[in-house]
């Protein structure tokens, strides 16, 4: 080799090697800038619908500008704004149940019992006394020809049932969705309401019920609206102390109860010989809430219609009795993750399909933001080509991250993030969450499965950071800026892959 050639190859290679270390340099210096006043005492965990929220979109979009990338939200601006419900029971309600004498026994809100909020029960169901039959787990199902009601009238009574299913095909369905299919069977049936009874093992979590049971129900407001409208009947859940009053002179106790539950098969049903009233209310506010969109627009003039959405939440858990929960990893490390991304790619400008960056509000509400946005905003949905979604990418090994639905819609999109993965990042993928019946239930718990269960392709980046949590000790100096700026190494170039690709992403696979 010519010796000139030579040295010219040493010295390009040394330009490269030297170049790519000052652009990451550079990248940490903006995600660790970005993240830590996302994570900052000013911005009071960024609950949603509070004044910390607009403070952070308002963040975010000063962000987006100063890149150019333009506002794709309501009227010209940055941000999609609906209302949302806050909905919570008032702590005077009780529940009442009478003997044959006509004495009553008051149960307490907090104490002895408490009023779930999904769906919002109707106010008619107050105040009036109603028989109460016992129906078992109250399940049904043709599929297995199993049925608690077989042979019990309950119309206009309540039903007292247990927590859990008998049924294997139904083992893996979290406690809360079992809840929903037991509630619809129950009203199905002309029931007036349910008294849940959970199982021993759920009162080790007691402490833990109570304070997320009595919190502030969040909604949609067209949604809630809708609900009131309807005819949902009280789902009551009982303590400990709630259970031994409602069991007292009846025909067996709850230690009793238990013993039977713990032997398979269908339990006999029973009238109780008291009566019960519910005498509550509930306490419902209107308030604001906004997602944050931009748009780097593709150079190709026909393909810049399609998107490919970058997206992520950036609302946290805000302050409880006094402290601060300032979500560093969750999900200040996804925000800050996708602004880089913006940051990176509109400098570059490569992109045939345009670029949408998501910012969502209130996933820590119940993923309502990303919902508000997929059954609202047709002009997005309509031509978006993939999600990649990320939430939590800032603890656990820099080795490793988790994989989740890449391959639920499209072989296409599994292969893509593998070889972009071995084309820069090189992590190891960790497909736990998606393994059937997997009882973390993940792929339906952050802001990309509304876009899937509109058909789009979607990959959700996360690293299950477990020992903060949800906890105020999720903080900024414990986040490892190198693995997401190894995350948003992915990300990007996963992102400039689709939106140059000739072809939309193939979808083979129904959504499940």
């Amino acid at each position: 080799m010519n010796k000139h050639i030579f040295s010219f190859l040493i010295f390009f290679f040394a330009f490269v090697s030297i170049s790519s270390a000052q652009n990451k340099s550079e990248s940490i210096k903006y995600l660790k800038a970005n993240l830590e006043f996302l994570a900052s005492p000013e911005l009071e965990g960024r609950e949603a619908t509070s004044h910390a929220e607009k403070v952070a979109s308002q963040f975010i979009a000063t962000e987006l500008k100063k890149y150019g990338v333009k506002p794709f939200g309501d009227n010209g601006t940055y941000f999609t704004n609906f209302e949302m419900t806050a909905a919570s029971v008032n702590e005077n309600s009780t529940i009442t149940f009478y003997n044959k004498d006509n004495a009553g026994e008051n149960l307490t809100y907090k104490n002895d019992f408490f009023l779930m909020k999904s769906p919002i029960p109707n106010s008619s169901f107050t105040n009036k006394n109603y028989e109460m039959v016992f129906a078992g787990y109250g399940i049904v199902s043709e599929e297995e020809n199993y049925n608690d009601y077989e042979n019990i009238d309950v119309k206009g009574k309540v039903v007292v049932m247990v927590s859990g299913t008998p049924l294997k095909s139904q083992s893996h369905i979290s406690d809360k969705n079992l809840r929903k299919l037991k509630l619809a069977s129950a009203q199905e049936l002309g029931a007036t309401g349910i008294i849940y009874i959970f199982q021993k093992e759920f009162f080790n979590y007691w402490g833990f019920f109570q304070t997320t049971y009595s919190e502030i129900s969040y909604g949609i407001k067209y949604e809630t609206d809708a609900e009131q409208k309807r005819n949902n009947v009280p789902v009551m859940i009982l303590s400990k102390e709630g259970i031994n009053k409602l069991l007292a002179d009846e025909q067996t106790d709850y230690e009793k109860l238990m013993e039977l539950f713990s032997s398979p098969g269908k339990k006999e049903s029973f009238t109780f010989n008291k009566t019960v009233s519910f005498n509550y209310s509930l306490n419902i506010e209107t308030k604001q809430a906004r997602n944050v969109v931009g748009i780097l627009e593709g150079t190709d003039e026909q393909l810049k219609n399609e998107y490919v959405l970058t997206s992520c939440h950036y609302d946290h858990e805000g302050i409880k009795k006094g402290e601060i929960y300032f979500g560093a990893d969750d999900n200040g490390s996804g925000t800050s993750g996708v602004i880089e991304i913006a940051r990176r790619l509109s400098a570059d400008k490569r992109n045939k399909r345009s670029v949408l960056f998501v910012f969502h509000t209130a996933e820590e509400k119940g993923i309502f933001g990303s919902k508000y946005l997929a059954n609202n905003a047709d002009y997005i949905v309509n031509n978006a080509v993939v999600d990649i979604n990320i939430d939590m990418i800032g603890r656990e090994s820099i080795d490793t991250i988790y994989n989740i639905g890449s391959g639920k819609l499209s072989t296409e999109l599994y292969d893509l993030v593998n070889e972009i993965n071995s084309e820069t990042s090189n992590f190891v993928f960790n497909y736990q969450y998606d393994m059937p019946n997997d009882p973390h239930d993940l792929y339906n718990r952050s802001d990309h499965v509304h876009y899937a269960n509109k058909g789009i392709p979607i990959v959700f980046f996360y690293d299950n950071m477990a020992v903060d949590y949800h906890k105020p000790t999720d903080t900024a100096d414990k986040i490892d800026f190198e693995k997401i700026y190894k995350t948003t190494q992915l990300v990007e170039n996963l992102a400039l892959r689709i939106a140059n690709l000739d072809h939309k992403l193939k979808v083979d696979k129904p959504n499940k």
